[in-house]
């Protein structure tokens, strides 16, 4: 997704139906520079031109990948999901345990900066050796900004733009447990549909 498109379409109709903060999420972009090791996107070169599994944090929680696809996680999926990981994109909200048994075992941790992440951000980081950062706002200092809204959708975003051939698994845009996060699916869909992911 080209930058421009993702914040003129996505970023600030966001901004302005949540009533987030702009200059909070450029605040906790720089905190993700100050605390985390930082490394460069080319570590996902490794999805050019093969089969990406997404897998998300759907209300089923049950997948069946195949042994040749790499597997990117997204969030909280890895509460419930034990098996194999490649990736991992999370914006923290996991927890601390969760996250440090997922960065054990995956090849690269991308971690998403956002307004109300930064006291996460400073505690967590520092434990999960290098990882990729991303924001939601303008990218700087090796912080990339790829689009995606939710750790899901994001996932999936970031495997496309690698080149990678994206299978969504247990994305499900029509339940969750709270009205907020019916909304924030919903835009997920949009920019998922936008990317050509979702059809």
């Amino acid at each position: 997704m080209k930058l421009e498109d993702w914040l003129l379409r996505f970023y600030y109709p966001i901004v302005d139906e949540f009533g987030y903060s702009v200059a909070e999420d450029a605040s906790s972009a720089k905190t993700l520079v100050e605390f985390a090791e930082l490394e460069e996107c080319s570590r996902l070169s490794f999805l050019e031109d093969r089969t990406v599994a997404v897998i998300g944090n759907g209300m089923e929680r049950r997948v069946e990948v195949n042994d040749s696809s790499v597997i990117v996680t997204a969030g909280k999926t890895v509460l419930w999901y034990d098996g194999r990981v490649d990736v991992h994109v999370t914006d923290l909200d996991e927890g601390f345990k969760a996250i440090c048994s997922v960065a054990d075992r995956a090849k690269v941790i991308v971690v998403h900066a956002h307004g109300d992440n930064k006291e996460l951000i400073r505690e967590y980081t520092p434990s999960l050796g290098k990882v990729i950062g991303t924001t939601q706002f303008l990218p700087f200092d090796g912080v990339y900004n790829f689009g995606g809204f939710t750790d899901g959708d994001r996932a999936a975003v970031i495997a496309k733009t690698f080149g990678g051939r994206v299978r969504l698994l247990n994305f499900d845009f029509c339940r969750a447990d709270s009205e907020l996060k019916l909304r924030k699916l919903a835009w997920a869909k949009r920019i998922l549909e936008f990317e050509g992911i979702l059809v």
